[in-house]
């Protein structure tokens, strides 16, 4: 009796799907990492500007490390959820502009190039109008 082609078991074919989807796992964990790393630079960058602001208005580090103290007494009051890349619309075309995972804090239109700015904790975006240039 001969096995028909659907029963013969091909270990090349199964070694390779073995392979692709250990391959897709190891993107999927690849784009996850750089995810992170986007948001903990965007983080560090909102912390060092506070930071520098703060100390330059006066406040003590003192008075920082007391609030950092309040902070982790119950964090559950300041922490959001979710750090979720930020989206707005174009300013100047109208089309959806996403936080950039590699320069966090910054986006760019795909289809006009408009260059914008996140603020974090606010719905403010800022933006060069090119409009405006002299001649």
């Amino acid at each position: 009796m001969r096995l028909t082609a659907s029963n013969d078991f091909n270990p090349a074919s199964e070694n390779a799907s073995m392979l692709y989807q250990a391959d897709s796992a190891a993107q999927r964990a690849s784009e996850k990492a750089v995810m992170a790393a986007s948001q903990m630079q965007r983080l560090e960058m909102i912390v060092c500007a506070m930071w520098e602001a703060l100390k330059a208005s006066g406040i003590s580090e003192d008075v920082l490390y007391d609030k950092i103290d309040t902070v982790l007494a119950d964090p559950s009051k300041f922490f959001r959820k979710s750090y979720e890349p930020l989206i707005v619309n174009c300013p100047k075309c109208g089309k959806a502009i996403q936080e950039s995972r590699k320069t966090p804090l910054k986006g760019k239109c795909m289809f006009c190039g408009q260059e914008v700015t996140f603020y974090p904790y606010t719905d403010m975006v800022a933006y060069k109008d090119d409009s405006e240039k002299k001649d």
